[in-house]
């Protein structure tokens, strides 16, 4: 019984990411996007590449980290257009913000409409 519950423990503390924690992750990216963000949608933890496809995913692309889904309206820029010639997009409503897993660090923020 003994060996079962020494098991159990190992099982659940293999599975829980060592580093900062999902509320400290939640934190850092509601700070990232202040007032604009009116809640969190999820929270993430796995490999980079598992959220993202940019260069700092192909080249570390089993990096552990945090993502977190934040919901709001964010303004931002876009390549000029004829049909946009003021260059600004749509807002966009949601925001994943990717961190660190060990210490936190924002390695990327993707807006999405």
């Amino acid at each position: 019984m003994r060996a079962a519950a020494v098991l159990c423990a190992l099982v659940l503390l293999a599975c829980t990411p060592q580093g900062i924690t999902q509320e400290q992750a939640v934190d850092l990216a509601m700070r990232e996007f202040g007032s604009a963000a009116t809640h969190v949608e999820w929270v993430r933890h796995g490999q980079l590449a598992q959220f993202s496809s940019s260069a700092a995913a192909t080249q570390s692309p089993d990096r552990p980290v945090w993502a977190v889904r934040l919901a709001g309206s964010w303004d931002g820029p876009c390549p000029d257009t004829p049909a946009r010639p003021r260059g600004f997009c749509a807002p966009a409503r949601s925001a994943t913000v990717i961190l660190d897993l060990e210490d936190g660090e924002v390695l990327e923020m993707i807006l999405r409409g």
